[in-house]
């Protein structure tokens, strides 16, 4: 469900500006999610960022940037803005289920 959402989000950012959080919050404006989704989140940020770190296709610097990334992507979740941003998302999530309901 994310995989082509995370696709448009790097299509749509100059690598330079690449991360984790900016794809959380691309994804807020796009979809709705919660705290639940952040592994199939995760995973597909992190396949797009091995195939860019490893395409012979891509210019060095996108490799260097989409590798980078890879490697503090496990610790991502661990930086308080980011933990901040999902909470939000949380909360926003309760109430439009709640509305819903």
């Amino acid at each position: 469900m994310f995989d082509n959402l995370v696709l448009k989000y790097l299509d749509d950012t100059d690598y330079s500006e690449w991360s984790f959080l900016g794809a959380l919050k691309f994804l807020a404006k796009h979809t709705k999610y919660s705290s639940m989704d952040l592994p199939e989140i995760m995973n597909a940020f992190s396949y797009h960022m091995r195939i860019n770190a490893t395409s012979p296709h891509i210019y060095k610097s996108v490799r260097r940037k989409a590798s980078s990334l890879c490697t503090v992507l496990s610790s991502a979740m661990d930086r308080p803005e980011v933990q901040q941003f999902v909470k939000d998302q949380d909360i926003q999530h309760a109430k439009v289920s709640w509305i819903s309901c």
